[in-house]
């Protein structure tokens, strides 16, 4: 009689729980977007150019002092525009400077020798 009575309380219901389909969103043609808003289409432009300028390096703008000298400095440097062509092909890659700020401790191996400020600029990262 248990046995019957669990056997009876499994059974699934008559009624399946509703499923719900996993949908994602339509892909945006990027000229209409572009088109809707400006600031994409500007955007897009900037980094066009910065692929067609040499070094292929899209520049932080509205730098001034120790900053801007330290960008400029990077953009001289072989090690950082090492990273901004292809090593196989040559081709430019997409690179960008997003912050630049002073070193900090971390951003040095514990081997190398401590950053210290020279007297016109002071250690920066990039």
């Amino acid at each position: 009689m248990i046995l019957l009575l669990m056997l009876v309380a499994c059974q699934s219901s008559a009624e399946p729980t509703p499923m719900h389909e996993d949908m994602l969103a339509a892909p945006m043609d990027g000229a209409v977007l572009a088109a809707e808003i400006p600031a994409l289409a500007t955007r897009r432009a900037e980094v066009a150019a910065a692929l067609q300028a040499s070094p292929p390096v899209l520049p932080l703008a509205g730098l001034t002092g120790e900053a801007a000298q330290a960008q400029t400095l990077a953009l001289q440097d072989a090690d950082f525009l090492a990273y901004t062509v292809d090593s196989q092909s040559g081709t430019p890659l997409r690179t960008e400077i997003m912050v630049v700020r002073p070193s900090l401790p971390s951003d040095q191996p514990p081997s190398d020798i401590p950053c210290t400020p020279r007297p016109l600029l002071s250690c920066r990262a990039l």
